[in-house]
């Protein structure tokens, strides 16, 4: 995990200096490959570390990075491109993950058997009820095992469609709030903050959620959180323009609720339904569906705006109502698909 965010770092540093149009697509590609490592290591500490009764309060703590990194992205990021210029927008990233690497090569801890420690399971005394029982299999083996469940893979199709929502807002959110709403772009980046505000405390408290109050089942807050994200996106688009605080109260609603749906449908569940020890297979697949559901989301919404764009001299306005219908589509079919795996029982 140290050595991709250390090689991604200096990558960025390189896109910072980039001129060439073929040499910037491929860095941006091989950035992205080296970014995506960060999060399955992550995970497998957490499932080796914690047990399961308290590995979602862990689990929420840990993705309110992703709110984080997405609300600086939003700010900071916009403020030293504007103030240095684009380069800096991927230097200053740059230089502050090389930091964060050098921490994390000292930082980062084994499996505690490594160090002559019991399984948490084990020394916190939380057997929950198992499905199959993986005992002195081999980790290779247990990662096939995880690659062959069905659950896994419905799980990575929810995360897909939870991503295209996700995705939908973050990359096209300013340009539909000045399109539909009428903000200006200072206006719209002002109030889109209210959503990764928001999404921080939905991650932070969604694992604490289902620990205290569903007995460390995800599946009853995964279908209300992933209901109430849905009807936010709706509502954003019933409310005319010209209701600021308004819309600023549906992002916050929405990013609530995405917040939890990230630690839900983004890993938690998947990893709830793995051998501990293959965590890191769980957590791949689910990030492979739900970069392709984002990758997914930015052609189709950008080929909907494509066709249904009108010239009108030197301007041009962008039609988002079947860009926004796509997404709530998505969220919905991404709620279906929790249903599917309601009964769903861990392993060991």
């Amino acid at each position: 995990m140290a050595t991709a965010l250390l090689a991604g770092a200096l990558v960025n540093l390189q896109l910072g200096s980039s001129r060439s149009f073929t040499t910037f697509l491929l860095l941006w590609g091989l950035n992205g490959w080296l970014l995506s490592i960060g999060s399955a290591p992550s995970v497998v500490a957490l499932a080796q570390w914690f047990s399961p009764k308290e590995m979602g309060t862990r689990y929420g703590v840990w993705s309110v990075s992703h709110s984080l990194g997405e609300g600086l992205t939003f700010s900071a990021t916009a403020a030293i491109v504007s103030d240095f210029g684009w380069e800096w927008g991927f230097r200053a990233p740059g230089l502050l993950c090389i930091g964060a690497a050098l921490v994390l090569f000292q930082t980062l801890a084994d499996r505690p058997q490594t160090y002559g420690l019991p399984p948490v399971t084990t020394y916190k005394n939380d057997h929950p009820p198992v499905v199959k029982s993986h005992a002195g299999q081999s980790v290779g083996h247990l990662q096939w095992e995880v690659l062959k469940t069905p659950a896994i893979w419905i799980m990575g199709l929810s995360a897909a469609t939870m991503s295209v929502a996700r995705y939908g807002v973050n990359n096209w959110g300013v340009l539909y709030l000045q399109e539909a709403k009428g903000y200006s772009l200072t206006e719209a980046g002002t109030v889109l903050a209210a959503y990764p505000v928001a999404a921080v405390v939905g991650a932070a408290f969604s694992g604490i959620l289902s620990d205290r109050l569903f007995g460390a089942r995800r599946n009853m807050p995964a279908l209300l959180t992933g209901a109430v994200e849905a009807l936010a996106l709706a509502g954003l688009v019933l409310v005319p323009p010209g209701h600021p605080y308004v819309d600023s109260a549906i992002l916050a609603v929405f990013g609530l609720a995405l917040g939890a749906l990230l630690v839900y449908l983004g890993g938690l569940m998947a990893v709830d339904l793995s051998p501990k020890r293959a965590a890191g297979a769980a957590m791949g697949v689910i990030g492979a569906f739900a970069y392709a559901g984002a990758a997914i989301q930015d052609s189709v919404s950008g080929w909907l705006l494509d066709a249904g764009k009108v010239v009108e001299g030197t301007a041009t306005r962008y039609d988002f109502t079947p860009v926004v219908g796509f997404w709530i589509g998505a969220s919905a079919v991404s709620i279906l698909l929790t249903l599917l795996v309601w009964n769903a029982k861990p392993q060991e």
